[in-house]
């Protein structure tokens, strides 16, 4: 856990979202929309962003696919 994810977990917040480093803002854009639908849908977070993920990979934009796209973000809490 780094940058702002501690603050927000200490003001408890019972689950983070971040990512570990700079995502393009399509890429970004893109994972958080399906994570969000996933969410909205009643998945847990863990899961919304595995789904997330792998439809990234799956993805037929290369762009998309490349893992730094979608492998620098993580679920932190429930």
């Amino acid at each position: 856990m780094a940058g702002l994810v501690s603050p927000f977990l200490g003001a408890g917040v019972p689950t983070v979202v971040s990512s570990l480093w700079d995502v393009d803002d399509s890429a970004s854009f893109l994972i958080t929309a399906r994570l969000h639908q996933k969410l909205r849908e009643g998945t847990s977070a863990p899961e919304a962003l595995r789904q997330a993920q792998v439809e990234m990979i799956a993805s037929p934009n290369a762009r998309n696919r490349a893992p730094w796209a979608w492998a620098s973000f993580q679920v932190v809490g429930g």
